[in-house]
């Protein structure tokens, strides 16, 4: 490799999550890499450490990205909660001229 950084050896891991083995559904998430500016060879322990530490960070992305999605349900829910409540209570009031209990969406 020439000019900056001056890297001499690099190693790289795929960061690559495939949901069910599913390889058509596979997200790339990039690459763990390991570089230095001093000539070496990587030995296959080195290697192998390298491919692991690739899969426990995937596993960790993954892990943050469904609490992100747990998070985001559960407000979902609690603003259908809010607006449910906000609903019974204009229903409390009386129906609408129509007849009808007032609409989640009249309070939202």
């Amino acid at each position: 490799m020439t000019g900056p950084p001056h890297l001499a050896c690099l190693a790289a891991a795929p960061l690559v999550a495939s949901p069910s083995g599913d390889a058509a559904a596979s997200v790339v998430y990039g690459s763990l890499v390991v570089a230095d500016t001093k000539p070496r060879a990587f030995t296959t322990a080195e290697l192998e450490t390298l491919a692991l530490s690739a899969n426990l960070l995937v596993r960790d992305i993954q892990w943050a990205a469904q609490a992100v999605q747990r998070e985001q349900a559960q407000q979902a829910q609690q603003e259908l909660l809010r607006c449910a409540q906000e609903a019974i209570k204009g229903h409390q009031g009386g129906c609408s001229a129509d007849g009808r209990p007032p609409l989640c969406q009249d309070c939202c």
